[in-house]
């Protein structure tokens, strides 16, 4: 066992405590240091142990160019640390002690490249209050509360388009097809309508005087007696679910859109108007016992959804019969979003794809494995202070995800803490009351996008800590 001469970065309380520690990474091996046993003070923390880390890393890391009295000196890379599949949040002795661990133990403890807070990209003024996100690889779709959709580009500093079709708030924005040429986009609104759009995104030019495109809407879907509260598309885009206040979802078979994007439409000088509605095929989903508030559908044979109810039910998309109600005790569920078991191909990832978060009125957001029995939620995160309103995964890694709440804040979750990685709270200013309604990522997980009653469009940029 080595007990290298390492630095002590912490309050003295623990120092006396020795705790045995293997470090583990899948860093290129720059990054990686010797596989042995360390014993160290279990006062120690994860900031303690990424002087640890960059302590042991000085002879595999080359010097900066950076210099400090004529000398050249290293950079600090912060790392952070999980220890059986949870972030490390207290001291190494307080982990060991409290999952009941012999002073013998050894901890085998995974480091990585720690997280820097995100950073604020660009906010757009839209003058009327966000409802609704949904971002996408290279566009992002904001709903307002005067039933326009406002289209934003990854490389654009400002709106590149505007949909135009709802005459109340959009409340929900769904978007198909994005493999394909051109894009579906629907949205649901307070006027009991979904309005449905196909765009082709290469073609949304901003007009020489620097507007933005405007596209109306191709496609009505109607038939619900209140406000739709949530869309979502099967995985081919070929149908489309909807939720409502009135108690029911609906699956809708897509119309054809007259074979024509709205660019085509516009380039023939076609007359677009509002298809007839009379012959749209739906199937109508009933069993909640309130209005429903938001909807999933993840895999075409399965459809999620919420309820003011206090309950979540599982459908058979293709009987529209009920498979299972999970009970959230007295809390309202306002809104949902099931895991894709993201992109990055490793085993953490698979094993998450079967997980679906809620956010609700009693300001928690909680956490479902779909593989267990029963109605308790796996992980409960409890930093908000009001209302969730929406929640959203990164498509790129289903251990994060975020929540957006009428407490004017945005948290970033990893699925291994309790504690958020970020609060990105937004300064008020003459916002007395300021609720965030909406949030989701953008640009392939690399940002998050927000908005709510301060009328604005934010993305903030997610950085790793640079290992220069």
């Amino acid at each position: 066992m080595e007990t290298s001469g390492v630095p002590e970065a912490a309050a003295v309380g623990e120092a006396d405590v020795q705790v045995q520690v293997r470090f583990v990474t899948e860093l290129p091996p720059r990054y990686q240091v010797p596989d042995t046993v360390f014993a160290l003070p279990g006062h120690l923390s994860r900031y303690g142990l990424s002087e640890v880390v960059n302590s042991l890393l000085q002879n595999k890391i080359p010097e900066t160019s950076e210099e400090s009295d004529g000398e050249e000196t290293r950079k600090h890379i912060p790392f952070d640390f999980e220890i059986d599949g949870e972030l490390l949040r207290c001291s190494l002795h307080a982990f060991l002690t409290r999952g009941g661990r012999s002073a013998e133990s050894v901890l085998t403890v995974e480091y990585f490249l720690a997280r820097a807070p995100p950073q604020l990209k660009h906010e757009d003024e839209t003058h009327q209050w966000v409802m609704a996100l949904s971002g996408g690889n290279e566009y992002c779709y904001a709903g307002l509360a005067d039933g326009a959709v406002r289209v934003y580009h990854e490389d654009v500093s400002r709106c590149v388009g505007v949909l135009e079709g709802p005459v109340d708030a959009v409340t929900s924005i769904g978007v198909g097809n994005s493999e394909g040429p051109a894009q579906v986009v629907a949205a649901g609104s307070m006027d009991s309508t979904v309005c449905l759009w196909k765009l082709s995104p290469s073609q949304l030019p901003v007009q020489a005087d620097g507007s933005p495109t405007v596209n109306t809407a191709l496609h009505s879907l109607q038939g619900h007696s209140g406000s739709v509260t949530g869309v979502d598309f099967n995985r081919e885009g070929s149908r489309l679910v909807s939720a409502s206040y009135d108690g029911t979802l609906r699956i809708w078979a897509l119309p054809e859109l007259a074979g024509k994007t709205n660019q085509e439409a516009e380039a023939a000088n076609v007359k677009r108007q509002k298809v007839s509605t009379q012959d749209d095929e739906f199937v109508e989903l009933e069993g909640h016992a309130k209005g429903v508030s938001c909807v999933a559908w993840p895999v075409d044979g399965t459809i999620f959804s919420g309820s003011w109810d206090n309950s979540l039910r599982e459908w058979d998309a293709a009987t529209a019969q009920k498979k299972r109600t999970m009970h959230v005790g007295s809390t309202a569920i306002n809104c949902l979003a099931c895991a894709s078991g993201g992109t990055a191909g490793s085993q953490k990832n698979t094993d998450r794809a079967n997980l679906l978060v809620a956010g609700c009125s009693d300001s928690l957001v909680r956490v479902w494995d779909l593989r267990a029995t029963g109605d308790a939620a796996s992980i409960r995160f409890t930093g908000h202070t009001g209302f969730v309103n929406s929640v959203a995964w990164n498509p790129s890694s289903s251990m994060h995800l975020v929540s957006a709440a009428n407490d004017g804040c945005v948290k970033w979750w990893d699925l291994r803490s309790t504690v958020p990685l970020a609060t990105l709270a937004r300064p008020r200013g003459e916002v007395e009351s300021l609720k965030l309604l909406a949030v989701d990522f953008f640009a392939g997980g690399r940002c998050i996008v927000s908005g709510g009653s301060d009328c604005k469009v934010s993305m903030h940029m997610l950085r790793e800590a640079t290992a220069e």
